[in-house]
């Protein structure tokens, strides 16, 4: 597809995707089943397809900004041309440079270095400084890394690769774990392998701090050393199923995070009477609720070197879905498992308030007594017709309600009584 249709395309998704959350509300307040589970799948389908809309038009912009810098001239800062790729040789043999000035802003970034030489490559890796959560993941058993048995190697440095056995036989010769060292300790934060060149990578670089005289040609004959007579063998087939089983599991998890989030309807459809019980009984469940989403990503997509990341994104994101998909479903449970007879309340209004949002515009409210407070109310929404129409002390409002699979009250439904005196008995 085009870059214009795929800008086309955007708007599109997400007017559908507003469209199928309107929907699930609608259907979920009128209980209608099979078609909120039918927007349900349509919103999962134009989320994913919205993501990768963005990202296909990142990715044509970034293409884009490259051309335009390297149809500009950069400047000079120190040793280095700011924003401008340099071919420069070392030993005879090229390498690139390019070093990229800091961009303020909101969607700025930092200035960074990335030298770079061509080196043909089946695979993809990355060596970064190994940090405590990769050593927590190893130990957690959710990430996999190939250890090399070189005591400083591995304790430095962790490795991302699909292929550990591409690793292996890489990492085998030991001028290049000491090239990836010596790369380390002259301050570069990553060491890329894209598959067709190495990259030494270095975040928010300062020309003028660490720019020594040497470096670049330093770094680029590193980098050469790294690309001589590298493997050329990859166990593909083995690759391509680990990936096709991580992405099945992991794609499985995703919906159901999103679906169990769509949950937190049933708090607006079913609402508890006393909002604090259902919270205080949400913040219960919420911690092993969490634990087993938890241990169920991590049997998903660990394995691989790159597992605990997915797994972070992943715990991340469940951070604010599970307790809302949490306080949903017991709303849901509460309500929907409930089979004992509803009680009718007609209670006096004795109160009634409006608050004022965004664009002035306004929410009404009417207040009655709680009957099993007398020292407590109860607030309820209401149109603004029935609003401007409510007497206080002579309205009344007939609250239906259940005690709840979870002995937490529940409103099935309510009315407005504008001019209503004579109490209602309870109906039971």
């Amino acid at each position: 597809m085009s870059r214009i249709g795929v800008i086309l395309l955007i708007p599109i998704c997400l007017v559908v995707e507003i469209a199928s959350v309107i929907g699930i509300a609608i259907f979920a307040m009128e209980k209608m089943y099979i078609p909120m589970a039918a927007c349900i799948i349509l919103s999962i389908i134009c989320g994913f397809a919205f993501v990768k809309c963005i990202k296909i038009v990142q990715e044509g912009v970034k293409k884009l900004k490259e051309e335009a810098l390297k149809k500009q001239g950069g400047t000079r800062v120190g040793d280095f041309v700011s924003d401008l790729p340099q071919i420069r040789e070392v030993v005879g043999q090229p390498y690139q440079v390019l070093f990229r000035k800091a961009v303020p802003g909101k969607n700025g970034r930092p200035a960074d270095l990335a030298i770079s030489v061509n080196a043909a490559v089946p695979t993809t890796m990355t060596f970064n400084e190994e940090t405590w959560f990769d050593r927590w993941s190893k130990r957690m058993g959710i990430a996999h890394e190939h250890q090399t048995g070189d005591a400083e190697f591995d304790d430095a440095i962790f490795i991302r690769c699909p292929s550990n056995s591409y690793v292996e036989e890489f990492l085998k010769e030991p001028v290049r774990r000491v090239a990836i060292l010596a790369l380390r300790n002259l301050g570069y934060t990553e060491i890329r392998i894209t598959g067709t060149e190495i990259v030494a990578y270095w975040a928010n670089f300062d020309p003028l701090k660490n720019g020594e005289a040497d470096l670049q040609d330093r770094t680029g004959q590193i980098l050469l050393k790294l690309a001589e007579d590298l493997p050329q063998q990859i166990d593909t087939e083995l690759v391509e199923k680990q990936s096709h089983s991580l992405g099945v599991g992991k794609t499985l998890l995703w919906t159901f995070q999103i679906v169990f989030a769509v949950a937190f309807i049933l708090t607006f459809t079913h609402p508890a009477m006393r909002e604090s019980k259902i919270l205080l009984a949400a913040l219960m469940a919420i911690l092993p609720v969490m634990f087993v989403y938890g241990w169920l990503c991590a049997f998903a997509v660990r394995g691989t070197s790159t597992s605990h990341d997915k797994w972070k994104a992943m715990m991340l994101v469940a951070m604010f879905t599970m307790p809302l998909g949490t306080l949903g479903t017991l709303s849901g449970i509460n309500a929907l498992l409930d089979s004992k007879p509803a009680v009718t309340h007609s209670q006096v209004v004795v109160n009634k308030r409006f608050s004022t949002g965004k664009n002035n515009s306004k929410t009404y409210y009417a207040v009655v007594a709680a009957w099993d407070n007398p020292n407590d109310t109860f607030e309820f929404r209401v149109n603004s017709a029935d609003y401007n129409r409510i007497q206080i002390g002579i309205s009344r409002m007939d609250l239906t309600v259940k005690p709840g699979k979870l002995g937490i009250e529940w409103l099935v439904k309510k009315s407005v009584k504008l001019n209503a005196p004579r109490a209602i008995r309870p109906r039971k």
